[in-house]
């Protein structure tokens, strides 16, 4: 019995019935090994086979469906990355201009500044001479 440890209950239930024992779904997996265990198309070495061959073709299923989940995530990543690239570009390019005209005004606006700043220091420089 301990070689059926192993095995799950969709895996003993696919064991009973390879050997022609017929089993409740609902049944307990206690239930199902016993059931399996006592009757009389039970051989050891053959139930062994079987349990082998349906947890490696169990596990086989979970790695193809783990890959296929995997590639499927990897092929979201791509699809978004180029998503994203392709707004960024779309983005960059429709507010190129808006951009240069925000450059211009700021340069204007830094260029008037100083202006201001060198017309006041001018006149504060003036009424200083004029006090004197």
């Amino acid at each position: 019995m301990a070689y059926l440890v192993k095995g799950n209950k969709p895996d003993l239930l696919e064991i009973s019935e390879k050997i022609g024992v017929k089993i409740d779904p609902s049944s307990k997996v206690t239930e199902i090994k016993k059931l399996i265990l006592n009757s009389q198309l039970h051989v050891k070495e053959e139930v062994k086979i079987i349990l082998d061959r349906v947890i490696s073709d169990r596990k086989e299923q979970e790695r193809i469906a783990r890959q296929a989940k995997q590639h499927e995530l990897e092929c979201f990543q791509e699809i978004t990355s180029y998503d994203n690239l392709r707004t960024f570009i779309v983005i960059r390019s429709s507010s190129q201009p808006k951009l240069q005209l925000f450059l211009d005004k700021l340069r204007s606006s830094n260029s008037s500044e100083q202006k201001i700043k060198k017309s006041l220091k001018a006149r504060s420089g003036e009424q200083a001479s004029h006090k004197e």
